[in-house]
């Protein structure tokens, strides 16, 4: 089969869209093959200023120019058919961090327990661990790293549709989602609160791209907070070297995909 005509590709930047064809139509660009048989050429974007109607048309006019033939391994008679919004996805366009002040070394610990900065260091590659103390609290860690995320992907806190907080000690028994939405001025958000220790942050980050690819979300805040402090014994070595207080946060964002099918 012909190979694709490379200027048919050759369009400004911004936004892409991805042209998917079936893997038995596209011989040729096997290296793009997916696990779902699809394979994948990003290419042919739509004009910043050209609304929807006027970007399909002319990928539309690229498709009857060549494309068809060569990718949709259409017949001289079809017809290009016009590109669809089929699939959400979903990008990591900003995150935030935050710990607290109080910092306790290995050296600190072997004040109190039977251990020692080698013993730690070596079994674990901990020299530090950060801890709550006086008025801090959980929540004031989380809406800083919420906050610092949301910074760094420019997006407003009106903007977000959903925040997740990934916790299992939360200052309020009853969750702290829904303060950290309302001091990060989410008017817009619903939030809840996922307890899962350790798996806690991926399962918020993979909720958030459920939430996503269903339609009807575009910014979701998802933040891991946790102040395992609280709850460590810290006479016990085998415990008490490990754990430390923080919040991580990240702003999912939705990606649309226009795609043409074989």
């Amino acid at each position: 089969m012909p190979p694709l005509d490379l200027p048919l590709i050759s369009f400004p930047t911004s936004p892409e869209i991805a042209i998917r064809c079936r893997q038995s139509s596209l011989r040729s660009f096997t290296d793009w093959d997916g696990s779902d048989g699809w394979a994948c050429i990003p290419a042919l974007p739509v004009h910043p200023a050209e609304d929807y109607a006027a970007g399909c048309a002319r990928l539309c006019a690229a498709v009857e120019g060549g494309v068809k033939d060569h990718v949709l391994g259409a017949t001289s008679s079809a017809k290009p058919r016009l590109p669809r919004l089929v699939g959400m996805g979903s990008k990591l366009v900003g995150c935030g961090s935050a710990v607290p002040k109080f910092n306790i070394s290995n050296d600190d610990l072997a004040q109190i327990v039977e251990t020692s900065d080698e013993w730690i260091s070596v079994r674990t590659g901990i020299r530090n661990r950060r801890v709550l103390s006086g008025d801090e609290n959980l929540n004031g860690l989380a809406l800083k790293a919420a906050s610092g995320a949301l910074e760094m992907s420019s997006v407003l806190a009106d903007d977000v549709d959903l925040l997740i907080l990934c916790t299992s000690t939360p200052d309020d028994l009853f969750g702290g989602g829904g303060q950290i939405q309302r001091d990060l001025g989410c008017k817009n958000a619903w939030t809840f609160d996922i307890t899962a220790a350790c798996s806690g942050f991926l399962i918020g980050l993979i909720t958030a791209t459920r939430f996503i690819k269903g339609g009807g979300y575009h910014n979701i805040l998802v933040v891991g907070a946790d102040a395992l402090s609280r709850h460590v014994d810290w006479t016990d070595r085998g415990t008490c070297i490990l754990f430390g207080d923080a919040a991580g946060a990240v702003l999912v964002q939705e990606v649309k995909f226009l795609q043409i099918f074989a």
